[in-house]
């Protein structure tokens, strides 16, 4: 769906209702996949680091498509990881739910194992998250 949703993005447009609704449905099933991910990362002692990315399409965020990039590293670097993408313009009840537990307001923000980080997050500062080393969140 995620391939599906990228085309028709660069096809239709960020605003297009139909890749609007598919938008929200596929963030639906990326919370739930995620929180079946966390579940499985506890319960089996599965090693594996999750990384919610919360992104804007309005123009409005220079380095969000530089973030994804850098996304797109990791993924390839560390394939034990599992990386869901949210466009917080979507309005949707679950996602309205995330960005608020998360203090979600701005763009990029990424939520790495439970941990906050603000604005910009290149690889060297991913790094030591992905080989599980204590890290701060920005």
């Amino acid at each position: 769906i995620g391939a599906k949703l990228d085309y028709m993005e660069s096809e239709l447009g960020a605003d297009n209702k139909d890749v609007l609704r598919l938008k929200e449905y596929y963030h639906l099933l990326e919370i739930r996949d995620w929180l079946y991910i966390k579940k499985l990362i506890k319960d089996c002692n599965i090693d594996a680091t999750t990384i919610l990315y919360f992104y804007s399409n309005n123009g409005d965020c220079d380095v969000c498509q530089d973030q994804g990039f850098i996304l797109t590293y990791i993924k390839k670097k560390y394939p034990e990881t599992y990386i869901y993408s949210f466009d917080i313009n979507i309005n949707n009840q679950a996602l309205s739910i995330l960005k608020k537990n998360y203090n979600v307001s701005g763009v990029p923000v990424l939520i790495v194992n439970d941990k906050r980080f603000s604005g910009f997050v290149d690889k060297s500062e991913l790094d030591p998250a992905m080989n599980n080393k204590n890290l701060s969140s920005k």
